[in-house]
C-alpha cells in the first residue's frame, strides 16, 4: 500500500512508515527506508527547514 502524506510533523508520519520520500519542487530530494531517515534526521529537517 502507498498514499501521499503532506504532515507538518513529518517525524512522526516517518515513524510509522516504512519508507519514504521526500519532495522538494517535483523532484525527488531524497528517500529511503524508515531507519535510514531516522538515523539522518538532522539532515532531513535541514531540508524540510522544520523548526521547533
Amino acid at each position: 500500500m502507498a498514499m501521499i502524506v503532506v504532515e507538518q510533523h513529518a517525524k512522526l508520519a516517518l515513524e510509522i512508515a516504512d519508507a519514504a520520500v521526500v519532495p522538494e519542487r517535483g523532484r525527488i530530494r531524497t528517500s529511503g527506508a524508515r531507519a535510514d531517515l531516522l538515523t539522518r534526521w538532522h539532515e532531513i529537517e535541514d531540508m524540510l527547514a522544520v523548526t521547533h
